[in-house]
């Protein structure tokens, strides 16, 4: 008896790209929708970039730390046109033992909002989803850093 309906193994995977090193500096391809990006090195050499591609409907992306990361650098996820804007929220607990946080919420002072900074002592299990409607990214996540994320 064959089994109907279910799906290969392989395909009801998550597809995961491990970002380290100089690979925390990402344009990231259409072709990439629904992969999930662990950022796994440090960001010992500066600042990094995660560049979404251009919305299109339906497009879905998360990046997730699996690591601490101790420096005072920032990652900087930004859309691929000005005209694509972050709307959503991201929920922030500050320090390392969680005492406050809040949630920076995406055009909330009503500008164009296409880039999004996390930074200073970002902690494991932080992430960020994005996902499109063909115009717009909306944002949500939970960032447990020393400071506050912030879209501008």
């Amino acid at each position: 008896m064959s089994k109907v309906a279910r799906a290969a193994f392989n395909s009801s995977r998550m597809r995961v790209e491990a970002l380290s090193g100089s690979g925390l500096t990402k344009t990231i391809q259409t072709a990439e929708t629904g992969e999930t990006y662990l950022v796994t090195g440090d960001f010992a050499s500066g600042a990094r970039t995660i560049t979404l591609p251009s919305a299109q409907n339906g497009a879905y992306f998360k990046i997730l730390f699996a690591v601490d990361v101790d420096e005072n650098y920032t990652l900087t996820i930004n859309t691929a046109a000005t005209t694509e804007l972050f709307r959503g929220s991201v929920a922030y607990a500050l320090g390392s033992t969680t005492t406050s946080g809040s949630l920076v919420q995406a055009d909330a002072d009503f500008s164009n909002d296409d880039s999004l900074v996390l930074s200073d002592d970002i902690r494991r299990g932080s992430y960020v989803e994005c996902v499109s409607d063909g115009s717009h990214w909306y944002v949500n996540g939970l960032v447990l850093a020393s400071a506050a994320p912030a879209f501008s």
